[in-house]
């Protein structure tokens, strides 16, 4: 077994996201990869190279990876990745998008910028039949509060699940009592 997640949703029914203004003294920008772009600017995160290439080499299921980064003048204090679907979302129709890896810097935070970066992708990238989804460990209650203050709703439960002992090659399985949405 591996780790236990929350699953929330926002779902087709849903009104479009207004657009949302970021808290005051800060400002966002939705990065999307390229040849020359590996990387947010200002964000040498490691682990975003890895991300870059599974998008560069096709492993997400369409060709929405991208980063919602808040800056407070040129540092970067807040980012959100959007994962479209792949192995590790497995649950996921091609079009969906899961919100992840939302991470704020700890003198910026209790700010609303989570929130805030949360509602602003989906506002930038909502389309007719296309689903976000947000994933958070049970135990995060900062990060099920930011969902659900961001209109996301509890859709069940999943694991992920490693493969081969390796935690970056696991992926996550919705438990077969989760509510589920038209998978």
């Amino acid at each position: 077994m591996g780790d236990r997640y929350l699953v929330f949703i926002r779902d087709l029914g849903q009104s479009p996201m207004a657009p949302p203004s970021p808290p005051e003294g800060y400002r966002s920008t939705l990065w999307r990869p390229s040849w020359r772009r590996l990387v947010p600017p200002g964000d040498p995160e490691p682990s975003l190279y890895a991300w870059w290439l599974m998008h560069q080499l096709r492993g997400f299921r369409n060709r929405s990876y991208a980063a919602l980064t808040v800056y407070s003048g040129a540092d970067v204090v807040h980012r959100s990745l959007v994962f479209p679907a792949s192995f590790v979302f497995p649950f996921m129709r091609p079009d969906d998008l899961q919100i992840g890896l939302v991470s704020t810097a700890p003198s910026h935070r209790r700010r609303g910028l989570a929130m805030f970066a949360v509602r602003d992708v989906v506002h930038r990238l909502e389309r007719p039949g296309r689903r976000f989804w947000y994933l958070t460990e049970e135990s995060n209650e900062e990060s099920v509060r930011t969902a659900s203050a961001a209109g996301f709703i509890v859709t069940g439960t999943a694991f992920k699940y490693h493969r081969l002992g390796v935690r970056r090659l696991g992926s996550f399985e919705l438990l077969p009592e989760s509510i589920g949405h038209d998978r």
